[in-house]
């Protein structure tokens, strides 16, 4: 037996390999979603004009920084529990539909009554009120859901599934923008939050069925993950509202070109944190389960 037991250099390498394999795929899912949403928003740039199209960009980054305050970081106990013991499925997934469920019915609730005094995307009151809560519901409790759907294979270390959300997502935005801007001649805000709608519902439908062999929700909090998953959403909603103050006071400030230059400017930007995302979706629920061995090993000793 030699005095130096550690694996040969070659075998190091090779047990690297899945996760190189799966931050590819994550990352490459990733690279592919960024460059639909890219191409979404340049097709609605082109056919709903400057001032649609600022309106659109402004009302989205409010509903950036809201959706991460609909569940209030649910998500994360539920990738960090799951990950940890597959049986608190369906506890952590009744957890986290009723805090989505309410907490995403007050905020389109306050939005509603907000947002029309600042933004109109119709000249009638009413169809102006009611096609900006179309919004709110769709960029908010719609893209809360499937989200939480990415996590919820994430927690089953599930990335093949994950990756398809990511990139059905996108494809199926793009492809609605196509259609309704390409093919149907959509040219309004409020043509183009109609094919929204229906593309996000037809997103979650395929996630509801991609997700339904793993459990019925439990329908209760899980109190001691409260106070945890609101401290893990407060820097990711500072940091929602730091990406989009920008765009919140260009909208109020400068012109609808400007606007609109700038926000597919920053759509490019933002492409930078792929790589960082990417490796984020493969090593959380590895270090979730290395941290519960980690503290078990004392007590089994």
């Amino acid at each position: 037996m030699t005095s130096d037991s550690r694996p040969p250099l070659a075998r190091r390498y090779r047990s690297l390999l899945p996760l190189a394999l799966s931050y590819a795929a994550s990352g490459g899912s990733l690279i592919v979603s960024s460059a639909a949403q890219l191409l979404t928003f340049a097709i609605l740039a082109r056919f709903l004009g400057v001032h649609e199209f600022s309106l659109f960009v402004a009302i989205t980054a409010v509903s950036a920084i809201a959706v991460h305050l609909c569940g209030l970081g649910g998500t994360e106990c539920l990738v960090r529990r799951v990950a940890r013991d597959h049986s608190m499925y369906p506890a952590m997934l009744g957890h986290n539909m009723m805090l989505i469920s309410g907490t995403g019915v007050a905020l389109v609730i306050i939005g509603s009554i907000a947002l029309p005094f600042f933004f109109d995307v119709s000249e009638n009151r009413l169809l102006n009120d009611f096609e900006i809560t179309m919004m709110l519901i769709t960029n908010i409790i719609l893209v809360r859901c499937i989200l939480f759907s990415e996590q919820v294979f994430i927690a089953f270390s599930n990335f093949s599934s994950a990756n398809k959300v990511v990139m059905g997502f996108a494809l199926i935005r793009t492809t609605a923008a196509v259609l309704a801007c390409l093919v149907f001649g959509v040219s309004t805000l409020a043509g183009w939050v109609i094919w929204q709608f229906l593309a996000h519902v037809v997103m979650l439908a395929c996630c509801f069925y991609a997700l339904r062999g793993l459990g019925k929700p439990k329908f209760r909090l899980v109190r001691e993950e409260l106070r945890l998953g609101l401290f893990f959403s407060i820097p990711f909603i500072l940091k929602a509202a730091r990406q989009n103050a920008d765009l919140l006071v260009l909208s109020l400030v400068t012109s609808a070109e400007v606007m609109s230059s700038y926000s597919v400017a920053r759509r490019i930007i933002e492409s930078s944190y792929l790589s960082v995302d990417a490796l984020n979706r493969i090593v959380y629920p590895g270090t979730a389960k290395a941290s519960q061995a980690a503290s078990i090993m004392p007590a089994s000793g």
